[in-house]
């Protein structure tokens, strides 16, 4: 693994901590909000045909299902590009690795 992919797995973890350490007391607030809530938000009496639809949390499992497909969809789709220009990125790769041979002087 070459020092730049090792560096931008790094920041990619840092970001994901920062997320995480963002994300928790949002959630906290919130929980502490919904619990105030509770004792003046009044029954909401059941919509005709509701218990047909899906729940909010079978919505949210539902739509990262989708999104997880999506994403391996799109990771198989990249693989194949990547695969289908390999001769050509081939030989750019080599090209760039192969040492420039250095300039001589002219005689005078």
């Amino acid at each position: 693994m070459s020092t730049a992919t090792e560096q931008l797995i790094k920041v990619q973890d840092q970001i994901l901590e920062t997320i995480a350490s963002i994300q928790k007391p949002v959630v906290e607030a919130v929980k502490k909000l919904a619990d105030r809530a509770e004792s003046v938000v009044p029954e909401v009496p059941a919509v005709p045909g509701s218990d047909k639809l899906p729940t909010v949390n079978e919505l949210i499992a539902n739509q990262f299902v989708f999104a997880e497909k999506v994403l391996a969809q799109q990771k198989s789709f990249t693989t194949e590009l990547l695969e289908a220009v390999k001769p050509v990125s081939d030989k750019v790769e080599l090209a760039e690795a192969k040492p420039k041979a250095k300039a001589t002087k002219a005689a005078a």
